[in-house]
C-alpha cells in the first residue's frame, strides 16, 4: 500500500493545470499530440519536432500508468485508504472534465490496468478489483447524467443542446460513450443515459469527432433510438477506422455480438441486428484491418456468414452486403478463411438460402425488392477466384441462375435478373481467362458451359433485336458470343505456341467448343449486323494465324495435326460468316466501319493468309461500295471512311508484323500495293488531291510506319520460314515479290511525305515526318 500512497501523493503535487492523460499542460493548450489524432501528416513538422511530440506522448502515457496504478487504493480498507480513495476520485473527476483526449485515454487504459494486474495477482482477485474500478466510473458518470437530465428538463425544448449543459454534465455524457463498463450495463443505460441522450438531441443530433465504444455498442443495441444514432454516426465518417480505434472501440463488442449468434447458441431475435451492425463496420475496414484485425477476432466471421446463409431471417441482404465488401476489399483473406470450402459450395450455400426464396417469388411489391443487390456478391466472387478454379465455380453459379432460378415458381422479374446475371458471369469469367494463361482444358470446360445456353442466347438475340426494353439482354448476349469465340481463339493460339515451343500439352486437343462457332454463324440472318460484328471481333485473333508448317509439326505430329484440323474447321466458319454477309444490304455492311473493333477485324480478314477467308472478306468490302474490284473497294472505303480505314489497316499490318506468320505476309504483298496505289497513284491517288487534317495525318503516318514494320518482318523471318518446310519455289517467288514491293513502297515516299508536309504547314506545324 505504501507504493500506492506515494503515487497518490505525487499526483496531488502536480500542477493543477496539468492534464493527467495527455501531454497538454493547461486548458488553453489546443495542441494535437497523438498520431491517431493526426491522421494526415503534420504540416511543416520537422523530424526533431516529431521526436519531441512523441516524447511528450510517452511522458503522458507514463503519467497515465501512474494514475491507474494509484487506483489500486480502492482495493484497501481502513480510514486512510478510504480518505485517499476519496481524494483520488475527486482528482479524477476534475481531470476527466479537462479534454476529450483525456477521457479517451483514461478509459482506454482500463485494459492496460487489467493486463498489468493480472501479471501480479490471481485472476479472481483482479476481476473483483476491476468491478470496484468500474463501479467508481459508472457512479461518477451516472451522477453527471442525472444532473444533465434535470438541467435539460428545466430548459425549453428549443434551448436543449450540448452547449446548454455545464461542463461537468457535458463531460459525463461524453465519458459515458467511452466507458465500456457503463455501455455493457443495460440497466444503467435505461436508468441514467437514455433520457438525457434523447433530450440533448431535441434540436440537433450529436456527432462525434472520432470512433468511440458507444458507436459500436449501440450498433448492436435493441434500443432503436441508440442503434439509429450509431448507424448515423458510422455512416457520417468519411475515413476508415484505424487499427488502434478498431481494437479499442470494436473488437470486444464485436466478439461479444458474434458470441450471441454462433450456430450452437443463436439468438434469433438478435440475428438481424447483428448483421446490420457487422455490415456497417465492414464497410469502414480496409484490407490491412481485415487481414490483421477482423481475422484476429475470437470467431471466424467468414464461416459464420456461410452458416447464417442457411437460415431464414430478415438480414439476408446485410449478409450479402458484408460478404460482398469482404470479397472486394480482401479476397485473399476470404479464401484463406474458407480454405476447406470449395467455391462451388459457397455458391450453393448462398443461392440455396431459404431467405432468398421469398423475394424471388414475390410478384407484388410492398417495397422495392432490389434483387440485383441480393446478387451483387457474385461479380467480386468470380473475380476473386484463380483462373484454374473458375470453371467449376462458374458452373455452380450458372446452374443456379440460369437453370434452378428460371423455374416458373419464381417471378418473371426474378428470372430476368438471374438470367442477366448469368450472362454477366459468363462474360466476366471469359474475360478473366482471356487476360490470363488459363489451360486449354479449363477453357474447354468453360466453353462447354456456354455451349449449353448458346442456342437460347441466340434465339433471344433475334427475338429482342428491335426491343429497347431488352437492350441490356441483347448487349450481354452479344458479349457472350464475342467473348466465347475470342476465348476459343486465344486457346488455339496458345496451343499453337506450345507446339512450336515443344511444350508438353498433357492432353488431347479439344475442339468441341466449335459448336458455338457453328451455332453463332448459322444463326445470322440479313439484318443481324450486330451479331455478325460480335462474331467478327471475337474471331479476329485467329484470322492472322496460319496452319503449322511441315517442320513445325515434326516435334508433336499428333497435336499439330489436331491443331491444323481445328484451325481449318474454325476458318471454314469464318468463311461462312463472310459468305452470309455478302447477302446484306451495302448500307448495313457499312455500319461495320463505324465500330473500330469490327472494322479492324474486317481488315484482319482482308489481309488473312487463308485464301477462302481473304477472298470472301474481299467480296464483302466490294459489296460495301458496290465495287467490282478489290482495289476500287479499298479506295471507296478510304474516300468515305478515311481515318477508320487507315487505322484498321495500320492495326492489321502491325498484327501481321507481331505474329510474323508467313501466309499473311504473302497477302500483304498483294493488298499492300492496292493500299499504296489508292493513296499515291498519279491518276487518282487520294493524297494527291485530299487536304489532310491532323487526325488524318496521324492515321496516314501510322499506316506508313506499320507497312514498313511488315516489310522489315519479311526480311527478318524469310530464312526461318524457309527452314519451316515451305515450298522452295514459293519461297523464291516470295523473296522476289518482297524486294519488288519494298522498292515500290519506297518510291511512294515522296507522295506520302509531301501530303504530310502540306498538312503540317497548313496547321502551322513545320515539322515533317521522315519515317
Amino acid at each position: 500500500m505504501a507504493d500506492v500512497v506515494a503515487e497518490i501523493e505525487d499526483l496531488k503535487a502536480l500542477p493543477s493545470s496539468q492534464h493527467w492523460f495527455c501531454p497538454r499542460t493547461s486548458d488553453d493548450d489546443a495542441s494535437v499530440y497523438f498520431d491517431e489524432d493526426n491522421l494526415n501528416p503534420v504540416p511543416q513538422e520537422t523530424e526533431t519536432q516529431e521526436k519531441a511530440r512523441h516524447a511528450k506522448v510517452e511522458e503522458a502515457r507514463q503519467l497515465k500508468k501512474k494514475v491507474l496504478q494509484a487506483c489500486q487504493i480502492l482495493a484497501f480498507d481502513g480510514e486512510t485508504a478510504v480518505q485517499l480513495g476519496a481524494t483520488l476520485k475527486s482528482l479524477l473527476k476534475l481531470q476527466l472534465q479537462r479534454c476529450t483526449v483525456c477521457v479517451r485515454e483514461y478509459h482506454r487504459g482500463r485494459q492496460e490496468l487489467k493486463h498489468d494486474l493480472e501479471a501480479q495477482y490471481d485472476a479472481n482477485v483482479v476481476a473483483s478489483f476491476m468491478q470496484v474500478f468500474d463501479q467508481m466510473n459508472t457512479e461518477r458518470i451516472a451522477a453527471g447524467l442525472d444532473s444533465a437530465t434535470h438541467t435539460l428538463l428545466d430548459l425549453a425544448p428549443q434551448e436543449r443542446s450540448i452547449a446548454s449543459l455545464p461542463q461537468e454534465e457535458m463531460y459525463a455524457l461524453f465519458e459515458s460513450m467511452h466507458c465500456t463498463a457503463f455501455l455493457k450495463d443495460e440497466s444503467l443505460l435505461q436508468q441514467h443515459f437514455d433520457k438525457p441522450f434523447r433530450l440533448v438531441q431535441t434540436r440537433k443530433k450529436i456527432t462525434l469527432p472520432e470512433y468511440t465504444p458507444a458507436l459500436t455498442s449501440f450498433l448492436f443495441s435493441q434500443n432503436k433510438e441508440r442503434s439509429a444514432w450509431a448507424l448515423r454516426g458510422w455512416t457520417k465518417f468519411k475515413r476508415p477506422i484505424t487499427g488502434i480505434e478498431f481494437d479499442w472501440t470494436v473488437r470486444d463488442t464485436l466478439n461479444a455480438a458474434i458470441g450471441r449468434v454462433v450456430p450452437v447458441n443463436i439468438d434469433r431475435e438478435f440475428l438481424p441486428i447483428f448483421w446490420e451492425g457487422a455490415k456497417v463496420i465492414i464497410e469502414k475496414l480496409d484490407k490491412t484491418l481485415i487481414t490483421h484485425h477482423l481475422r484476429a477476432l475470437d470467431m471466424d466471421i467468414y464461416k459464420l456468414a456461410l452458416d447464417h446463409f442457411q437460415l431464414l431471417f430478415d438480414g439476408y441482404g446485410n449478409i450479402v452486403s458484408s460478404f460482398t465488401s469482404l470479397l472486394k476489399k480482401s479476397p485473399g483473406d476470404v479464401w484463406e478463411a474458407l480454405a476447406a470450402v470449395p467455391p462451388q459450395a459457397v455458391v450453393e450455400q448462398i443461392l440455396n438460402s431459404p431467405s432468398i426464396e421469398s423475394p424471388m417469388m414475390t410478384t407484388e411489391e410492398d417495397k422495392p425488392l432490389q434483387l440485383e443487390t441480393l446478387l451483387e456478391w457474385i461479380d467480386p466472387f468470380v473475380q476473386s477466384i484463380k483462373p484454374a478454379n473458375l470453371a467449376p465455380a462458374c458452373r455452380a453459379v450458372l446452374q443456379q441462375l440460369m437453370s434452378r432460378l428460371q423455374s416458373e415458381k419464381y417471378s418473371r422479374y426474378a428470372q430476368t435478373v438471374c438470367w442477366h446475371k448469368g450472362l454477366q458471369v459468363m462474360n466476366t469469367t471469359m474475360e478473366i481467362m482471356n487476360q490470363t494463361s488459363a489451360g486449354s482444358a479449363t477453357v474447354a470446360d468453360l466453353l462447354e458451359l456456354v455451349r449449353v445456353h448458346v442456342m437460347t442466347i441466340l434465339e433471344n438475340l433475334h427475338s429482342f433485336k428491335d426491343s429497347p426494353a431488352h437492350s441490356r439482354e441483347t448487349e450481354l448476349g452479344l458479349d457472350v458470343v464475342r467473348n466465347a469465340l475470342s476465348l476459343d481463339c486465344h486457346s488455339l493460339a496458345s496451343i499453337r505456341d506450345a507446339i512450336l515451343q515443344q511444350k508438353s500439352l498433357g492432353f488431347d486437343l479439344n475442339v468441341s467448343s466449335l459448336a458455338i462457332w457453328k451455332a453463332a454463324v448459322r444463326s445470322i440472318k440479313p439484318g443481324d449486323i450486330s451479331l455478325a460484328s460480335a462474331i467478327l471481333i471475337g474471331t479476329s485473333r485467329l484470322i492472322l494465324l496460319e496452319p503449322l508448317a511441315p517442320k513445325e509439326s515434326a516435334n508433336a505430329p499428333k497435336h499439330a495435326e489436331s491443331w491444323n484440323n481445328g484451325f481449318e474447321r474454325a476458318s471454314t466458319y469464318i468463311t461462312e460468316l463472310f459468305e452470309r454477309l455478302q447477302d446484306f444490304d451495302p448500307k448495313e455492311l457499312q455500319s461495320l466501319m463505324i465500330s473500330p473493333g469490327a472494322s479492324q477485324s474486317l481488315f484482319y480478314a482482308v489481309f488473312s493468309g487463308h485464301a477462302e477467308i481473304q477472298q470472301s472478306a474481299a467480296t464483302v468490302i466490294k459489296s460495301m461500295g458496290s465495287q467490282d474490284s478489290r482495289r476500287e473497294a479499298v479506295k471507296y472505303l478510304m474516300e468515305n471512311f478515311f481515318v477508320v480505314t487507315l487505322r484498321s489497316i495500320a492495326s492489321t499490318l502491325r498484327g501481321v508484323a507481331r505474329s510474323h506468320m508467313f501466309s499473311p505476309c504473302r497477302t500483304v504483298l498483294k493488298l499492300g500495293r492496292d493500299v499504296l496505289d489508292c493513296l499515291c497513284s498519279t491518276q487518282d491517288g487520294i493524297l494527291r488531291s485530299r487536304k489532310l487534317n491532323m487526325e488524318e495525318v496521324q492515321a496516314t503516318e501510322n499506316t506508313w510506319q506499320a507497312l514498313w514494320s511488315v516489310i522489315g518482318c519479311m526480311f527478318r523471318y524469310t530464312e526461318q520460314w524457309s527452314l519451316a518446310g515451305h515450298d522452295k519455289n514459293m519461297m523464291i517467288e516470295f523473296c522476289r515479290d518482297a524486294m519488288d514491293f519494298a522498292d515500290y513502297a519506297f518510291n511512294q515516299y515522296s507522295v506520302i511525305a509531301g501530303a504530310l508536309r502540306d498538312a503540317n504547314s497548313a496547321s502551322g506545324d513545320n515539322k515533317t515526318s521522315q519515317e
